[in-house]
């Protein structure tokens, strides 16, 4: 899927087309970890990159060695998105590289952690396999301690954190308690 200005991402499929040297065209598909590979050029580290910078990139790396002045042309097909989604009680709910949260506690680190009204017990972890719907149930708490291990995710998962309600109410109730305690509090100090 490529991005903002045009920018690289992994799973793009990238055809290289050389002027002049029609021997030198070929497709390669961008890595997870967003590098490219083409005949002559070795691998090429795409992360940040658009279409303009890889063209020339490869031509620097053809020149003049394999190509005498190389004109290079690009055409990108975007791929589909290697991307995880999550949301619910985290601190930065959106989309995910499943290459950086490859698993569920990295998924949910990498959103940012859970809110204090998370419910740790009940993390789903949403998957479509072959147009079947599947939802796994996890206890972060336990994945965490290590009592269990933590489940790999993969491009198209959507986690969900939820809300406890106990853990909300708290929140929400906390700050009044402490409006009603105080005056009482400082009444208490001056009669004593």
């Amino acid at each position: 899927m490529s991005r903002e200005g045009g920018t690289l991402a992994p799973g793009d499929t990238v055809t290289m087309q050389v002027y002049g040297a029609e021997d030198f065209t070929a497709s390669a598909q961008i890595e997870d970890d967003g590098t490219v590979q083409f005949p002559f050029t070795g691998t090429i580290n795409t992360v940040g990159m658009r279409r303009s910078d890889l063209a020339a990139e490869i031509a620097n790396r053809l020149s003049p060695q394999i190509v005498l002045d190389p004109q290079v042309s690009l055409q990108v097909e975007e791929g589909t998105a290697r991307q995880i989604t999550v949301g619910g009680e985290v601190a930065r709910p959106g989309f995910y590289s499943s290459t950086q949260a490859n698993s569920l506690m990295r998924s949910v680190v990498a959103a940012g952690g859970m809110t204090d009204a998370a419910e740790r017990q009940e993390v789903l972890l949403i998957r479509e396999v072959e147009g079947q719907r599947y939802i796994g149930v996890y206890n972060m708490t336990a994945i965490e301690r290590g009592n269990y291990g933590d489940p790999p995710v993969y491009s198209g998962d959507v986690i969900m954190v939820g809300e406890s309600a106990l853990l909300r109410s708290i929140a929400t109730y906390a700050p009044l308690v402490n409006a009603v305690t105080s005056p009482l509090i400082l009444l208490e100090r001056i009669l004593n």
